[in-house]
Order: structure tokens, then sequence, then C-alpha cells
């Protein structure tokens, strides 16, 4: 009789999927943790397509149907590598909370007040455009009166790498890490970090790869290491004398913040949207001429 898989190597593996829920069912061990590692294939392969639609460029001149199939397909292939691989951990975190025992509970008396504090606290993830403005404006304006950036344009930067907000960073336990500008944690970094895939362009050309970014305890944190980050850096002296608008925007480019060629563009794309006019006591367009 043909040996039933240890691992699914292929997100296609139909038969793979299949001996995995007769392992499941037979309580065998292993089953557990290939489950785990499953779930965050599907979840990693959501964050993928969530990238790719973030950087897709309607009307491109390769569009088609056809293309979108097969980048789905490369983009849950790449999900299962990753989670082979290690992923960002979310595997190993599931499959030791579903094998722990429960803690004994109490059968009467209140819950925990340190339960009751974290339930009641609802995690930061604002719905639209204008709630992220919102949510962000009073954090964002004693960092821009430090930096001398205009406060539309930090909310139009973390706009962009956040998707608005939709796109925050998870830690594996599905915390925020408040990453709102897209700082990548380096070797000097010393606070929380994250693993993520991540799309770069090199040498023109763009490219899947896998890093790790920086994770705050709070927006205010993020805020903070925006900051210092910037002030921190010679080579951001210009997009802080800019201040704001087109000349920020193509500082920033040049400085290499980010890889993505059209990195000036979007944000100015950002920066004449509705939400964002008036933020400074003069228009996004005024800014930009």
């Amino acid at each position: 009789m043909k040996p039933e898989l240890d691992s699914i190597a292929s997100f296609a593996d139909l038969q793979g999927l299949a001996a995995l829920r007769r392992r499941a069912a037979r309580g065998e061990q292993g089953s557990l943790q290939e489950a785990a590692r499953q779930f965050e294939a599907l979840l990693l392969g959501q964050m993928l397509r969530q990238m790719r639609e973030a950087q897709k460029v309607e009307g491109g001149l390769f569009d088609s149907p056809a293309l979108d199939q097969y980048q789905q397909m490369m983009d849950q292939q790449l999900a299962q590598d990753l989670a082979r691989r290690g992923g960002i951990g979310l595997a190993r975190f599931i499959a030791r909370q579903l094998s722990e025992p429960p803690a004994p509970r109490s059968p009467s008396g209140p819950a925990p007040a340190q339960a009751v504090t974290a339930a009641a606290e609802p995690p930061w993830q604002p719905g639209d455009p204008a709630s992220f403005v919102g949510s962000l404006l009073p954090v964002v304006r004693p960092v821009a009166e430090r930096t001398g950036l205009a406060p539309s344009a930090i909310i139009a930067q973390a706009a962009l790498e956040t998707g608005w907000g939709r796109h925050v960073p998870r830690l594996p336990d599905g915390r925020s890490s408040f990453n709102l500008f897209g700082i990548k944690a380096g070797a000097d970094w010393t606070g929380g970090r994250v693993r993520l895939p991540t799309l770069e362009y090199r040498d023109g050309l763009a490219r899947r790869e896998v890093a790790e970014f920086r994770a705050y305890p709070s927006l205010q944190a993020a805020l903070d290491d925006y900051a210092a980050f910037l002030s921190g850096s010679p080579r951001y002296a210009e997009a802080l004398r800019a201040g704001g608008g087109r000349a920020w925007a193509e500082a920033l480019q040049r400085a290499g913040y980010a890889t993505d060629p059209r990195y000036a563009e979007r944000l100015m794309a950002i920066l004449e949207r509705p939400e964002l006019q008036g933020l400074d006591g003069t228009t996004a367009q005024e800014r930009a001429s």
C-alpha cells in the first residue's frame, strides 16, 4: 500500500489533503502540526493576494484573466513553500495552543481582571480612509511638529504602506505590529519583529521576498520610531526639509526609502485624495504645485 504523505508540498495536492483528513480523523501524531502548517499557508496566500492587489496597476499592458489565474496559482504555491520552511511562526503557535490542555476555570465567579481588560480593548482596525485619517491625526500632529513634516504627508505614507490600514503586518498571535511605514528590522533593531512576504524591485524587476519588519506596542511607538528613523539618517534630510508635497515625495524616492520606482507617484495620488485636504491649512494641490 502506498504510504500517506507526511507533508503537502503543492497547493494542488488533493491526495495529500485527503490523507491529512484521514490522519486527523484517526488522531495520528503529526497531523495537528501539518494542519497548522496548512492554515498558515492559507493565511500567507491571502496576504500575498492582498499585496498583489495593492500593487496592481489598472489597465496594464499584459493584464488578462489568464495572467491573474497563473499569478494566483504562483502565490498559492509560494505560500505552501513558505509555510513548509517555517513561515512566520503562526503554525507553531496554533499547534502549541491546540495541543495544550485548557486552563481550569472556576465554575462561578468573575473572570480575571486581565482577561476582562484585554476583551474590552478593541483592536485598531480602521474600516475606511476617513476613519484611518481620523484615528491617526491626533498622534500624527505632535510628530509633524517635531519633524517639520506636514501631517498630510505622514498620513499619506502610512496609507500607501498599509492600504489605508487594511494591511498592517500582524504578529503570529494576531496582534497588530503597528508598523505603518514598512520599516524593516535590521541588525541594530532590538524591538519586536514580524517576518512577512514583501514585494521588492531589483534591477527594475518585481520580486517576491521574505523580510523582517519592526513591530511596536502602539501607534504612538510606531510614530515616534518613524520620526527617529527619518531624523537619524542623513539621506532623508532633503525630504525633511521639503516637509510635504511633490518635493517631499520625490526626495523620499531618491533617498531609497522604497524600491518601488513609482513610489513618489503613488504618494502624490494619495495626497490628492479628499480625505487629506485641509489637514495642514493648505490643500494637497497647492502643496504639490
